[in-house]
Formats: structure tokens, C-alpha cells, sequence
């Protein structure tokens, strides 16, 4: 909660407004852990979920492919979307009160969260971890946004094989 007005300071009102928690979505679906998180947090909060794919065109799809029609860059928003509704598909009939708002937006991922995190109560993101290795495996994105979000971030551990990951319960 982030409120708008000081309290008590010339005689202002004070509001709090419910920012969304804001989750990156890949094509990769060892994130479920995150995302059960993501939806578990908006939840409990009683928020929305912003749920990000940050996407770049290669430059082999830009290119005469038959669906661009000239405009490469909506072929790539296009099949940018697809992560998404994957992504949230087993969490979305479990938590019908979160109000979720998908967005694929160009432009790497550290990049694209970083600015969306002013707007943000929470930023959930996932981190791997390895049999061989102790401890979590912070990717590019999780390091970026733990040093310069501007909310708090939650990373939450990644199985190393989808039998693993764990369930969070309600």
C-alpha cells in the first residue's frame, strides 16, 4: 500500500490506494512457483497481478515472414501474448477474486520491470535452484531488480525439475 498524502500535515487527507503486485511471465514453466506466488500475494493483499512478458523481435523475424505484413514488431506482440495466458492458465480458476492484467511489453525484462516497479507493491521473481549448488541462483533480471526496484521484491526458489516445484496452499 503506498499512500498518497502525508498524514496529519496541513490538515491534507490521507488515501491508500492498493498497488498491484507485479509478476514476470517467461515462456518457461518451472516459474509456476512464482506465479502461485504472484496470484497468492494479490490475493491476500486484495489487489490486481500485473502479469509482464517483456519481449524483443529477433532480427531473423524481421524478415518478409508471410504474417508480418510489413510490421514485424506485431507478429512478435503477438505470439508475446502466448506465454502469458500459458502461464496463468493453472492459477487463474484458483484465485477468481484477483484481477489480472496481462501485458507484453517490448524491451528486456530487467529493463520493463524496473520502470513498472514505481507502480508496484510487490515484485515476485523466480530464482533457480541446483542440486549441485547451495543456495539460490539469482538470474539477470532477479540481481537487477533487487538493486534497483522501487518496491519490495520476492524471489521465490525454482525447482530444478518441474516434479519438484512446490505448492503454495490457501
Amino acid at each position: 500500500m503506498r499512500a498518497d498524502r502525508p498524514d496529519h500535515e496541513g490538515g491534507r487527507t490521507f488515501r491508500i490506494r492498493a498497488e498491484p503486485v507485479l509478476t514476470n511471465v517467461s515462456g518457461n514453466r518451472r516459474r509456476a512457483a512464482a506465479i502461485r506466488f504472484a496470484f497468492h500475494e494479490a490475493r491476500a493483499k486484495g489487489c490486481d497481478l500485473d502479469a509482464v512478458h517483456a519481449w524483443r523481435c529477433p532480427s531473423h523475424d524481421r524478415a518478409d515472414h508471410p504474417r508480418t505484413a510489413g510490421e514485424p514488431h506485431l507478429y512478435c506482440k503477438e505470439r508475446a501474448a502466448t506465454p502469458i495466458d500459458e502461464a496463468v492458465a493453472e492459477s487463474v480458476p484458483h484465485h477468481p477474486t484477483v484481477r489480472l492484467h496481462p501485458a507484453a511489453v517490448a524491451g528486456t525484462a530487467a529493463k520493463v520491470l524496473v520502470q513498472r516497479s514505481a507502480a508496484a507493491d510487490l515484485i515476485v521473481v523466480g530464482a533457480h535452484r541446483r542440486r549441485s549448488h547451495l543456495g539460490l541462483q539469482f538470474g539477470r533480471v532477479a540481481h537487477t531488480l533487487l538493486h534497483h526496484a522501487d518496491c519490495p521484491v520476492a524471489v521465490v526458489p525454482l525447482a530444478a525439475r518441474s516434479c519438484e516445484t512446490p505448492r503454495l496452499t490457501s
